[in-house]
């Protein structure tokens, strides 16, 4: 086991989707609520010597954007009990594995409350193991692979063994710090994913869902670089490359709302967080809500109060900080191995 990583795990709450994707390790994470409501997140962590497990609970339909780590490999398990989900815009289907190459860029839309387990390896570790057991990389790493059937067996004994590893961090956290313990449960994730990964027949994605990739990741880049600019449907288009119907449809399918509903969301959240950091004695609404591309104030009123439940100048007012990463409760600071 490696002396710079210390084994252990951590559980914490939000109500703000951005200090919950800004917690999700080992990715870089966005997450954006598609109806009005409370938002409610919890996120358990747990850091093996090698293998990272995340799960997250999140109250309302949203929309999660990540993109992995450039050196790590990812591992999506869609159990029976889940609730429903679309990858990319085709739905997980229970008892399959999504697998996520390093440095890849995913969108996963949930129409309820959204559950999401994962695991996670460094790569170079994986082709250790595998060399190790099997003498030769997985199969189905060997090509454009993203989604696999395991056997029953083995899926629920890999299932099993994460949701084991998920009830200690709730219940005996003090159980994955101690480094041989976290040793053998990061051997048997281990061995039950080789095993899979051998056994598996891969499906893969179609030329029509690799172009849709293409499109939605040229599109997402463009109105990352400018998240306040107020796009016009002509300007998304020339990121994407593509007609205004496949836009729509690649909006619909794979981020569960029209292009111009994400963005106005994406600003209003913005705004949001601007009302809650900002001095009510040194910051006015108007402002706040021009700066995030809103100039129809009496509009952007009324939509900011259905969507949150009360007006802008009462947000301002309240300057609730709690929901900010580094407001979260002393008992739930992310050890260092974590980060």
């Amino acid at each position: 086991m490696p002396d710079a990583i210390q084994p252990g795990s951590r559980i914490a709450m939000f109500d703000d989707p951005e200090a919950f994707g800004a917690h999700v390790h080992h990715a870089v994470a966005r997450v954006l609520p598609l109806s009005a409501g409370g938002y409610r997140a919890r996120v358990t962590l747990v850091q093996l010597p090698s293998i990272g497990l995340a799960m997250g609970e999140e109250s309302l339909p949203r929309l999660y954007e990540s993109e992995t780590s450039p050196d790590r490999i990812y591992f999506r398990l869609r159990q029976t009990a889940d609730p429903t989900s679309r990858l990319n815009g085709v739905e997980h289907q229970p008892g399959r594995i999504r697998i996520r190459r390093p440095g890849q860029t995913v969108v996963d839309v949930s129409p309820g409350p959204a559950v999401i387990r994962s695991m996670s390896l460094p790569i170079a570790d994986l082709a250790a193991r595998a060399d190790r057991t099997f003498g030769r990389p997985p199969p189905v790493l060997l090509d454009d692979c993203v989604l696999i059937r395991p056997a029953p067996g083995r899926f629920a004994r890999l299932a099993a063994l994460q949701r084991d590893v998920f009830r200690l961090a709730a219940e005996r956290p003090a159980a994955l710090a101690h480094r041989p313990t976290a040793a053998a449960l990061d051997a048997q994730l281990g061995e039950a994913l080789l095993a899979i990964l051998f056994e598996s027949a891969p499906e893969r994605d179609t030329a029509a869902a690799c172009r849709g990739h293409a499109i939605m990741a040229r599109v997402l880049d463009r109105i990352g670089a400018e998240p306040n600019h107020a796009f016009t449907l002509a300007e998304l288009c020339g990121a994407g490359g593509c007609s205004a119907k496949t836009l729509e449809v690649l909006f619909r399918a794979r981020m569960g709302t029209t292009p111009n509903r994400f963005l106005r969301l994406r600003r209003l959240w913005a705004v949001r967080r601007a009302l809650l950091a900002a001095d009510p004695r040194m910051a006015t609404v108007s402002q706040l809500a021009m700066d995030g591309g809103f100039w129809e104030l009496g509009r952007f009123a009324a939509v900011y109060r259905a969507q949150f439940g009360e007006s802008p100048s009462q947000t301002l007012q309240r300057r609730v900080d709690s929901a900010r990463p580094e407001h979260v409760s002393p008992s739930l600071r992310r050890p260092a191995a974590l980060s």
